[in-house]
């Protein structure tokens, strides 16, 4: 009889959690999707010719997009953590270059704020292997949480890399805060409200209880000390696998050749914005509504690249994917890209398994964008 209440019990706690997780996959999903209109708009709005009071409105309501947007994904990542759905990938990333392009997001909130925002990022002889992505916000997150809770004096990030053994590394951060009102600031701290007053300003006051359960998550560990009334400090532990030496990697940055691209979206404002920032890029875009649209565009177009949505009437993203892998086709092996605000963890896989080959967030964002692209053209030419 007891098993009998145990195996209930374990099956209406995992119905709860999988109603918990289509709930959470659903709302991000609904909220995403108009803020991702909402942003691509105002971009091409801001690319216009405004005068500088119109371009000031543009840049305040692009702030508070994004800073509506952080919300959205701190709450989303938070709650995954809660219910324990968090999945860690693994992948070589540059932990110093990491280091250094999120500390250039935060510069002008730093300026703009008297704040003295110093990065010391060694760069070690090895490429990481981790989860880049959680590790970018972990630093990205503690960063902003120092400057959140610091209105003038110093904020210094140091970062070091060693190798602890075969082919396993040690990640060393330390954020240190001096001000004088910094000595409060050492402990976790109860959300903040996100304004638009400081540009680009997008931390939210869930940063640090995320970015110290994502550390932990990731096998390392994040201590805050007070050092005296006029400094306090975090620092992070983290291991990690060593990959290839650094200077194998070649960059990712470089400029991408006019494509000829098919964009598979359902939602009109999504299909206009992304078409227009595309083709500025010099990009050639057609656009279709669903999966069946995508199927007879390229049975009458040649593409050099697919950006798929995800979820759309008729024929949605993951079977239309299934069927161009399929079809034996010309087009059977075009690079096909994820462009979906289905953002929570375990979509990317999702979307991976079903032959895609690479996966984007909406909003798109031109750098992630043109890294993605490069990264899959790369590894198609070593296969070919």
């Amino acid at each position: 009889m007891s098993k009998t209440i145990d195996d209930k019990n374990v099956l209406r706690n995992g119905n709860e959690s999988t109603r918990r997780g289509a709930f959470l996959a659903g709302m991000s999903h609904e909220i995403r999707t108009p803020l991702n209109s909402l942003l691509s708009m105002l971009q091409l709005l801001d690319q216009g010719e405004l005068d500088p009071e119109q371009h000031e409105a543009v840049h305040i309501a692009l702030d508070s997009g994004r800073c509506l947007l952080e919300i959205v994904n701190d709450i989303m990542d938070l709650a995954r953590i809660e219910m324990g759905e968090i999945t860690l990938n693994e992948e070589p990333f540059d932990a110093a270059e990491i280091l250094r392009s999120v500390s250039g997001l935060y510069l002008p909130v730093a300026e703009d704020k008297e704040i003295d925002l110093r990065i010391d990022a060694q760069t070690a002889s090895h490429l990481c292997l981790g989860d880049a992505a959680r590790l970018r916000q972990s630093f990205f997150n503690l960063l902003g949480h120092a400057l959140r809770h610091t209105d003038n004096g110093r904020i210094q990030a140091t970062l070091s890399q060693r190798p602890t053994g075969e082919g396993t590394m040690q990640l060393d951060l330390l954020v240190s805060v001096s001000s004088p009102e910094s000595a409060r600031e050492s402990t976790a701290f109860s959300p903040t409200p996100c304004t638009p007053t400081n540009r680009a300003f997008q931390e939210t006051g869930l940063g640090l209880p995320i970015a110290q359960r994502l550390i932990e998550l990731m096998g390392g560990k994040i201590t805050l000390k007070v050092v005296d009334t006029n400094e306090s400090e975090a620092r992070v532990v983290l291991p990690c696998g060593q990959g290839v030496p650094l200077t194998c990697e070649e960059s990712l940055e470089e400029e991408i050749s006019p494509l000829q691209i098919l964009l598979v979206e359902d939602d009109k404002v999504n299909q206009l914005a992304t078409r227009r920032l595309l083709s500025r890029a010099g990009h050639k875009v057609v656009s279709t509504g669903n999966g069946e649209e995508a199927l007879t565009a390229l049975e009458q177009i040649r593409f050099d690249l697919i950006l798929m949505d995800g979820a759309m009437p008729h024929l949605d993203g993951l079977e239309t994917t299934r069927r161009i892998r399929a079809s034996k086709r010309p087009y059977a092996g075009i690079p096909i890209i994820a462009l979906t605000a289905h953002a929570l963890q375990g979509d990317r896989e999702r979307f991976l398994e079903a032959g895609m080959d690479g996966y984007l967030a909406k909003p798109l964002e031109f750098g992630e964008f043109n890294k993605t692209v490069v990264r899959i053209m790369r590894k198609n030419d070593q296969m070919n």
